[in-house]
């Protein structure tokens, strides 16, 4: 409807599906798909607001663009980083940091490995790419070599 606002969730790999179930398609058979249909949710679904989002960047650009080697999860208000090029994990409450300034990593370590060990197991259930070049290690940490 017009003017409805959601707190949903979404992330950019969830369009394609969206769009899929939408148009009445089927994901062909063995097909992969990271993302989750919000097709329900446009119809007045209530949406899952602890359904886990993850990131994972492989292959950074510090110079070009300032990222580094991280992978992330949110789930709720919480999202964890982890550096993993730097063996660094930061914590931040979005709900109320939403500048993700206040690392909270060292004050909720329960939910800090909690988080850590959810995205570990995604990572390792999509075979997330975790090579870290030497030409990288020295970039990726945004130091200058």
């Amino acid at each position: 409807k017009p003017g409805t606002r959601s707190s949903a969730l979404i992330h950019g790999t969830d369009h394609f599906p969206t769009l899929l179930e939408m148009a009445g398609g089927k994901i062909p058979g063995g097909q992969i798909i990271d993302g989750k249909s919000y097709y329900g949710i446009l119809k007045g679904e209530k949406p899952d607001l602890q359904r886990p989002l993850f990131w994972h960047n492989p292959a950074p650009r510090p110079y070009a663009t300032g990222d580094m080697y991280s992978s992330a999860i949110r789930v709720g208000d919480y999202k964890l980083y982890d550096f993993f090029a730097e063996k660094r994990l930061e914590l931040y409450n979005l709900k109320e940091d939403e500048e993700e300034s206040v690392d909270l990593s060292a004050t909720r370590p329960e939910l800090t490995e909690s988080l850590y060990k959810q995205l570990a197991e995604w990572r390792t259930s999509v075979g997330a790419y975790m090579q870290v070049t030497p030409r990288g290690l020295g970039k990726g940490t945004g130091k200058k070599n």
